[in-house]
């Protein structure tokens, strides 16, 4: 399997906020930067990052003018860099699958329009999100999708380089 191009699910770009997850660290994340692939994320997941900022922070005010302005610095290097490739926010096209998926019971707003642009702009996303990983047998619009886990990805690479 040759995996060229991966949209990127919001968790994957808590590390670059500052924000901690159980389940992907920024160590993972300089190891996701090195692997020979194209990473991408949709834009909606920097709303989302917001969102959470402000949810974490709401009790605590200095932490919420710390975090607005790593959030802010953020923002200014992914204009920059081309480690991380932004994708269109919404489109017909995303719409379309959006609504599907909102049929079909996905509820999260977010987690419906980032499926959307995996299926329409890479074929490949990277989640953590369990309720995610059998839309491709649920629905025949999502049957090409491969929605893989980080340790999965790290394994689909490893083989890869070892051939």
């Amino acid at each position: 399997m040759k995996i060229t191009k991966i949209l990127l699910d919001t968790t994957y770009l808590l590390p670059l906020f500052e924000i901690k997850t159980e389940k992907f660290s920024k160590n993972d994340l300089k190891r996701l930067l090195k692997m020979n692939v194209e990473l991408y994320y949709n834009p909606v997941s920097l709303i989302e990052i917001k969102w959470k900022i402000i949810k974490l922070c709401k009790r605590n005010r200095s932490k919420l003018k710390y975090m607005r302005k790593v959030y802010n610095e953020t923002l200014e290097y992914l204009q920059t860099t081309d480690e991380l490739i932004p994708t269109e926010i919404i489109t017909k096209e995303i719409s379309v699958l959006d609504d599907i998926l909102f049929d079909a019971g996905i509820r999260d707003f977010f987690d419906r329009i980032i499926v959307a642009t995996a299926e329409i702009f890479t074929g490949v996303l990277l989640t953590e999100d369990e309720e995610l990983r059998d839309i491709p047998m649920k629905l025949d619009e999502f049957r090409d999708l491969l929605i893989i886990s980080w340790n999965e990805l790290q394994e689909i690479m490893k083989r890869k380089n070892q051939k």
